[in-house]
């Protein structure tokens, strides 16, 4: 009988958790399309590269989590960011060095160089 509960309790923290595991990689697709949309980027993919426990947050208890992301300047490239999560909670983006997608279609200069 006790080892029933155990089992039960054992069960409801495991689905706990993977539940908040869940909330967070739908904030992950958020914050992903949020930061695509201001810099004007195609998001492509969003995908979990590392998760641990940690403490903190609203809950005591939470994930902490590591995302990849791969976005396209002009719809051709595939570049990858990695963004920090805690619960929720972003906590930073590593951007890669990538053109801006205005100044890929600047116009040329017309001005003639002295060198011919």
């Amino acid at each position: 009988m006790l080892g029933d509960v155990v089992l039960l309790m054992v069960l409801v923290f495991v689905g706990l958790w993977f539940w908040q595991l869940r909330q967070m990689a739908e904030a992950s697709e958020r914050h992903a399309k949020r930061a695509c949309n201001s810099q004007n980027l195609q998001l492509l993919a969003v995908a979990l590269q590392r998760a641990r426990p940690a403490f903190g947050g609203n809950s005591g208890l939470s994930w902490c989590g590591s995302y990849l992301f791969e976005f396209s300047t002009d719809g051709v490239n595939r570049l990858q960011a990695t963004m920090t999560l805690h619960g929720q909670t972003l906590l930073g983006i590593d951007w890669p060095v990538f053109p801006e997608p205005e100044w890929q279609h600047a116009p040329e200069s017309k001005r003639r160089s002295c060198c011919g």
